[in-house]
């Protein structure tokens, strides 16, 4: 089986998102860099999907070769194009699920494995959205959008997001700190002006990388299919190995 390299696949991807999340937290204060380094992006979405792909052979292999009644030459031309199901809906799994004939009366535990991770059962578009960024990655510079327009100061009991504003009257004194009079404050105000007014707060700034074409923040989709995919591989060479 292919599970070994699987593994490989995995734990180089989770070196690398490693080393993502390093170079976003060195960058988040740098509004010059737009874009995550695309390289170790792309080296995880392909070793996500490679894995998928990997797995899906052994799937038939195991579980539909001795009953699809190909000989060796037609198997190597269809192993060509056999893919992991996948699909944004329910129609769109079962077109490709139509690739392993007969896995739900063959296997219906492994069908149901696959078929839990489809969007339409876990409500989750993570399965999806690899397969569509390893696909665009492959042929194309996979756009990315940075974020940086979502700030919030805490203040107190006070909390700002970047469309509130707080503004003092007269006599106000919060924490034990007289506040200046007729002084507005936004989620944009100057730290150096607050402390000025001896007003201790605590800004909290957030950055986000997306991917253009499915909307969804690369680091984590990144952690989400990491976490997803090694649990699925684990229960599925866990029945696979019951049938060798």
């Amino acid at each position: 089986m292919r599970e070994i390299y699987i593994k490989e696949y995995l734990e180089e991807a989770k070196n690398n998102l490693a080393s993502i999340k390093h170079e976003f937290a060195a960058i988040v204060h740098d509004e010059n860099i737009k874009t995550l380094k695309i390289a170790k992006v792309k080296n995880c979405l392909e070793n996500f999907r490679t894995s998928l792909d990997y797995c899906a052979k052994d799937i038939y292999d195991l579980i539909l070769k001795e009953t699809d009644g190909l000989d060796d030459m037609k198997r190597i031309e269809k192993y060509k194009t056999l893919y992991f199901p996948y699909g944004k809906n329910e129609i769109g799994f079962k077109s490709m699920i139509g690739k392993f004939p007969n896995l739900k009366s063959l296997n219906i535990d492994i069908y149901n494995l696959i078929e839990n991770i489809q969007p339409y059962k876990c409500n989750d578009f993570w399965l999806y959205n690899i397969c569509v960024e390893s696909n665009n990655i492959k042929h194309d510079n996979p756009g990315q959008k940075r974020t940086d327009d979502m700030n919030q100061i805490i203040f107190g009991s006070f909390k700002l997001d970047k469309s509130s504003s707080l503004h003092f009257g007269e006599g106000v004194v919060i924490n034990g700190i007289k506040m200046p009079e007729n002084f507005q404050i936004t989620s944009n105000t100057p730290i150096d002006e607050l402390r000025k007014h001896n007003i201790d707060i605590v800004r909290i700034n957030w950055t986000n990388f997306t991917f253009e074409n499915t909307k969804a923040e690369v680091i984590g989709l990144l952690e989400k299919s990491l976490f997803e995919l090694t649990l699925f591989f684990q229960k599925l060479y866990e029945i696979l190995e019951r049938k060798q």
